[in-house]
C-alpha cells in the first residue's frame, strides 16, 4: 500500500499495469498466500517493466503450502551471527527518535541490554561524523551497559571499551584534555575489570596516537612499542600488524627507513581480505621511500597502494593519494603539475573541514616553493593561507601570526630546515588551540 500511495504521490505517469502487480502482491498478502515463487517472479517483473509494461498482464498464482516457508528463519544454529542483524534494526529503529527518547528506550528496554547491541553502538560511535555524535552514541552505550545483567568485573571492560572510543574521538578533534579525561576514565574501569590485556592495549593505543598528535612521536613510537608486546602476548597477529604499520605512520616524516622497516614487517601479516590496512601499508611504503629519495621503487609502490583503493573509497583517501601523486611529480621533475595537485589536495581539505591537513599541507607546499627559489609564491601562499583561514573561520590568532612570521622570513630569505620543522610541530600539535607559550621559530637573522 506503501508503494502504491508513493507511486501515486511521486510519479503519476507510473503505468497501469505496474498499479496492477503492487495491487496483486496486496491481495496476496492480505488471504495470507504470498509466497516466495511470488515474491521471485514480481521482483523479476520489476527489474524489467518499472518503466514500460510487459506485452501481457502478469499474473501471481500461490504454490501450494505457500504459508509454511515466508518470513521463518531457525535460530536453533547460528544465533550469534543473527543477533548483529536484529542488532542493527533496532538501532535503526531506535535512532529515528530524538536524543532524549533513544536514551529512555535503550535504558527501558532489555533487548537493548545485549552485547550484540553493545557492539553495534560501539561501532556506530567510532564511524560517527563528529565528537558530538560519537560522544552521544557512546553515551546510549554506557546506558546500555548500566542496565545489563553481567557480572561487576565485565561491565567494567565494557565500559572501559566505551571510554576509549570516546578518547579517541577527541583525539581526532583535537580536544586533547577531553581525551585525556576519557582515557583516565578507561583506565579507571580497566583497573576494576577482568584484566583483559586486549583492552589495555586498545587503550594504550589511543593514548599513543594522542602523544603523536601532540607531537611526541618518540614517545608515541614507545608506547605502540608496548601496545605491540601485549598483542602479540595474545597471538592478536592482525593487531600487531595494525599497530606496526601505525607506528610506521609516526615515524614516516622523521626515521622513513624505520619506517619502512615496521611496514614490511607488518605485511605478511595483514589479511588479504584487510584491503584498507593493506592499502594504509602500502601507502606509507610510498611515502617512506619518497622521503628516501628513493622516487623509482616509490612509484611502484604507488601504483600498488592505488590498486588497493578501490576498497576505501573515501574522501580523504582520494586527498592523501593526490598529495602523495604530487610529492611523486614533484621527484620526478614535473613542479608545475605536482603544483597543481598539491591546490587541488589542499582545497579539497579544506571543503571537507579536514583543516589541519589542510595547514600541514600547505606548509610543505610553502617549503616546496622556498626549495625551488620561488620566494615570491611563498609569501603569496602563506596570504592565501591566512585568507582560508577566515573563510573558514578556523584557527585562532596564535596560527595567523605563524602564517605572518613565515611571510616575513620567505620575504627575508631566513627560511631554514630547522623552522620549518619547528613550524611543522606547531601546526601538529596546534592548529585548532593555540600553545601555552607564544611559539618560537629558529629563522635566520
Amino acid at each position: 500500500m506503501r508503494a502504491l500511495g508513493e507511486m501515486e504521490s511521486e510519479n503519476p505517469l507510473v503505468h497501469e499495469q505496474l498499479r496492477s502487480v503492487w495491487t496483486q502482491l496486496i491481495e496476496a498478502a492480505r488471504g495470507q498466500a504470498l509466497d516466495e515463487g511470488m515474491l521471485a517472479k514480481a521482483r523479476d517483473y520489476l527489474q524489467a517493466h518499472w518503466k514500460h509494461p510487459a506485452p501481457a498482464e502478469p499474473v501471481f498464482a500461490p504454490r501450494e503450502r505457500a504459508r509454511s516457508s515466508l518470513g521463518r528463519v531457525k535460530r536453533t544454529e547460528g544465533e550469534e551471527l543473527i543477533e548483529p542483524l536484529l542488532a542493527r534494526a533496532l538501532w535503526s529503529l531506535v535512532r529515528r527518535v530524538p536524543r532524549k527518547e533513544q536514551q529512555l528506550q535503550i535504558a527501558e528496554s532489555p533487548v537493548c541490554h545485549r552485547r550484540a547491541f553493545l557492539a553495534m553502538l560501539l561501532a556506530e560511535a567510532r564511524e560517527a561524523g563528529s565528537r558530538d555524535e560519537s560522544e552521544f552514541i557512546a553515551s546510549l552505550a554506557l546506558t546500555s551497559i548500566r542496565a545489563m545483567g553481567e557480572p561487576a568485573a565485565v561491565k567494567h571492560d565494557l565500559q572501559a571499551q566505551v571510554w576509549t572510543e570516546i578518547a579517541n574521538a577527541c583525539r581526532v578533534d583535537a580536544e586533547w584534555n577531553r581525551a585525556l579525561v576519557a582515557l583516565r576514565r578507561a583506565h579507571e574501569h580497566l583497573a576494576q575489570g577482568t584484566g583483559d590485556l586486549l583492552l589495555k592495549a586498545r587503550a594504550q593505543s589511543v593514548a599513543a596516537s594522542l602523544r603523536a598528535d601532540q607531537g611526541h612521536r618518540a614517545e608515541a613510537v614507545a608506547m605502540l612499542d608496548q601496545c605491540q608486546q601485549l598483542y602479540e602476548g595474545q597471538k592478536a597477529w592482525p593487531l600487531v600488524a595494525r599497530t606496526l604499520v601505525k607506528a610506521a605512520h609516526v615515524l614516516v616524516d622523521t626515521e622513513p627507513e624505520r619506517g619502512l622497516a615496521l611496514v614490511e614487517r607488518a605485511l605478511p601479516m595483514i589479511s588479504p581480505s584487510d584491503s584498507v590496512l593493506r592499502w594504509l601499508a602500502e601507502s606509507i611504503r610510498t611515502e617512506s621511500l619518497i622521503e628516501m629519495g628513493e622516487i623509482g621503487q616509490a612509484l611502484q609502490a604507488f601504483h600498488l597502494a592505488e590498486s588497493l583503493r578501490a576498497g576505501y573509497p573515501r574522501a580523504d583517501a582520494a586527498r592523501r593519494s593526490n598529495f602523495t601523486a604530487a610529492r611523486l611529480l614533484e621527484g620526478l621533475g614535473h613542479i608545475k603539475e605536482a603544483e597543481q595537485l598539491f591546490d587541488s589536495a589542499i582545497a579539497d581539505a579544506f571543503a571537507h573541514e579536514a583543516y589541519r591537513e589542510a595547514c600541514l599541507d600547505l606548509l610543505y607546499l610553502f617549503g616546496l616553493h622556498i626549495r625551488m627559489g620561488a620566494n615570491e609564491k611563498a609569501e603569496a601562499l602563506c596570504r592565501f593561507a591566512i585568507a582560508q583561514l577566515d573563510l573558514f573561520d578556523v584557527g585562532h590568532q596564535q596560527l595567523r601570526a605563524v602564517w605572518t612570521e613565515l611571510m616575513d622570513a620567505a620575504r627575508r630569505r631566513a627560511i631554514t630546515l630547522q623552522s620549518l620543522a619547528e613550524v611543522r610541530g606547531f601546526l601538529d600539535a596546534n592548529w585548532k588551540k593555540p600553545a601555552a607559550k607564544v611559539p618560537r621559530f629558529s629563522f635566520s637573522p
